[in-house]
Order: structure tokens, then C-alpha cells, then sequence
């Protein structure tokens, strides 16, 4: 497998070749080839001579790509992503990088055995898109379920929790500011890493402001093996999206399925996928406006009883919703692949 750039080293990578990207493919992959890692990593592949490639995100597709097309082997693209809106809410990201990554997609993606991405909704967008003849393979990013012990609920407090990258765009200030239209028994958990300095210091200032110190627990992020266990105590968990791009209303992010193994009450919005699987397994909410007071109200009006059945269908849903299942399938892709005559 040929894994992506880590985080900073993409921001690296967005100066010194994304701006040059919008002067289009050929000055895109110039500067994609200029980085040393990325020679380097195509050597090891060589090196490795391997029957099948997988290249994990869309800045590991071009050293896929060519070490596939060097040996005469097959490759898959695995698009955890729809790689050109990932970060369409920064407007530096979209200057740099969109263009340049649709160029890399375009130039490469039709040409692997297999696409990968992790909902209906994104593989209807990235076949449109890529023009592919094949619509991409689904697999849900459905992690193992494991059981938790009967959690102890404080009978206090109604919480809400959120984990995940605690960054803009992801309605944690929704959350927070949702707090100051509910009853001093709601408290809201956030658990995960500051991905953003500034957006860090308006979120202490504005729970400061708020005055919900109180309120607002906000804790170091964990290994993802223990966020179900970590998320079990609560009541609600959150995945507010704004659904303004093809990645939000395409979404179905770890944190959907961790929520319904911790058997949590799960409020969305933004994407259309995650509110086919509230509605199929009635475990939820889905809002369409991601306002503080409409999430206040929304929660004002879960009453115990339909709270009490959410949690228990979502941990129906957790044993419905296999990720064997979804292994089973991308096994027996790369076995069909691998069986094809050449």
C-alpha cells in the first residue's frame, strides 16, 4: 500500500507546487516529481516488484500509477475522500491545491483497476466526474465493532459528545454556542487534537464569554480503539456537517459507526448519507439547518423515551453494519483483479 503525505507535509507541498498546479496537469505533475519523497517512494515500489498496488489518497496516485504501469501490473485507488473538496471551506486550500489535485485525479484515477471511496453518494460524484465506465467500489469505513461494558450514565446531566479533529467546519462552535439555549444539565465533551491555533483560542475565549466553562469538558485526543469505550457515557454524539460541498453531503466519516457502537443518540447534518442510515435505522436526527438554536431545539425535543430508543437501535445498527462485510468485499475485488487475465 502507498500511503498519503502526512498533514504538515501537505501544507509544504500546497506552496510549493499547488499555485503552480492551476497553470494545469503539466506543471502540476513537474511539481509532484520534484519532490524527493516522491522519487524515493517509486523506487521502493519498484524495488518491492509486488503483484497488486494500493494507493491510499490521491497524493499517493501518481507513484502508484507509474510503478504500476513499470511492472505491468494492476493498481486500485482508494479515494477515502473527494480529494478537490476536502478543505473547501479554506480559501488558501482551494486556491492552491483543487486544481491541482483534479489534475493528478484526472490524469491517473481511469486508469486504475479498481476505485474505492466510502459512500454511494461519492462514488456517483467521482464517476461523473472522472468519467469512469465502472461506477467505484463502496467500502464503508466501518471499524471493528468490540463490546462495552454497560457504561454508567450520570443521571445529572444529559451529554453530548463530540471526537474527531477539533478544527472549523465541523460545528463544534455550533455545539458550543448550542448550549446557551439549553437547561444547565446539558454539557457538551470534546475529545480529540487542535488542529488549528486560532480557531483554538476563539473557542476558549468564546466559552469564556459564554461563561460554560462548567459545561464544556475538552479532552486530549485517544487511540481510535478506545473512542467507543471513551463515547459510551454519553447520550448524544455529534456529526454536524454544513453539506455546502460534494465531501460534506457525501460523508460518512469513523466517527458515524464509533457513535452507534457506543450505543449514542446520533444528531447530523450535511450529509445525505448519513441521513439515509439515521432514517433506516432510526438511531438519530438529522437537521438541516446547523444552527445553534436549531440543534438546541432539536435536542429539547428528543424526549427520554425516543432517546432511550435511538441508543438501543443504534446498538442494533452496530451489529448490523459489519466491517468484516465491508473486508469481504475489497478481498474479493483484489482476488478478481488478481485473476484477471492480462
Amino acid at each position: 500500500m502507498v500511503k498519503g503525505l502526512h498533514l504538515g507535509r501537505k501544507a509544504q507541498f500546497a506552496l510549493t507546487y499547488g499555485l503552480l498546479g492551476r497553470l494545469g496537469p503539466r506543471w502540476t505533475l513537474r511539481c509532484y516529481w520534484s519532490f524527493a519523497e516522491h522519487r524515493k517512494a517509486l523506487a521502493q515500489v519498484l524495488a518491492l516488484r509486488p503483484d497488486l498496488i494500493h494507493a491510499h489518497d490521491w497524493d499517493a496516485l501518481p507513484i502508484a500509477a507509474v510503478a504500476a504501469e513499470r511492472l505491468a501490473i494492476p493498481f486500485v485507488y482508494n479515494a477515502h475522500e473527494y480529494a478537490i473538496d476536502t478543505f473547501a471551506d479554506r480559501r488558501l486550500w482551494q486556491i492552491t491545491m483543487s486544481a491541482a489535485i483534479g489534475h493528478i485525479e484526472q490524469r491517473f484515477a481511469p486508469s486504475a483497476a479498481l476505485l474505492i471511496t466510502v459512500s454511494d453518494y461519492l462514488a456517483d460524484a467521482m464517476q461523473s466526474r472522472l468519467g469512469t465506465p465502472a461506477k467505484p467500489l463502496v467500502v464503508r469505513n466501518i471499524p471493528e465493532f468490540v463490546p462495552i461494558a454497560s457504561p454508567v450514565k450520570a443521571a445529572d446531566c444529559i451529554l453530548l459528545h463530540y471526537h474527531g479533529v477539533l478544527s472549523a467546519g465541523r460545528g463544534i462552535e455550533t455545539a458550543i454556542r448550542a448550549l446557551r439555549h439549553l437547561p444547565s444539565e446539558y454539557r457538551l465533551r470534546l475529545v480529540g487534537p487542535w488542529t488549528q491555533t486560532v480557531f483554538e483560542k476563539q473557542m476558549y475565549s468564546l466559552i469564556e464569554e459564554l461563561e460554560l466553562s462548567e459545561r464544556v469538558d475538552i479532552r486530549a485526543a485517544v487511540q481510535a480503539t478506545q473512542l467507543p469505550s471513551i463515547a459510551s457515557d454519553a447520550d448524544f454524539g455529534l456529526v454536524l456537517l454544513d453539506g455546502k460541498t460534494v465531501h460534506d453531503r457525501g460523508a460518512l466519516p469513523n466517527k458515524f459507526f464509533e457513535y452507534l457502537h457506543a450505543g449514542l443518540f446520533i444528531v447530523a447534518s450535511g450529509s445525505e448519507e448519513m441521513k439515509n442510515l439515521l432514517q433506516s435505522y432510526d438511531c438519530g436526527a438529522f437537521i438541516h439547518d446547523r444552527s445553534a438554536e436549531t440543534l438546541a431545539h432539536l435536542l429539547l425535543y428528543v424526549s427520554q423515551e425516543k432517546l432511550r430508543a435511538g441508543q438501543e437501535n443504534a446498538r442494533n445498527a452496530a451489529l448490523a453494519l459489519s466491517s468484516m462485510q465491508e473486508g469481504r468485499q475489497l478481498e474479493t475485488s483484489y482476488r478478481a483483479i488478481l485473476t484477471q487475465e492480462p
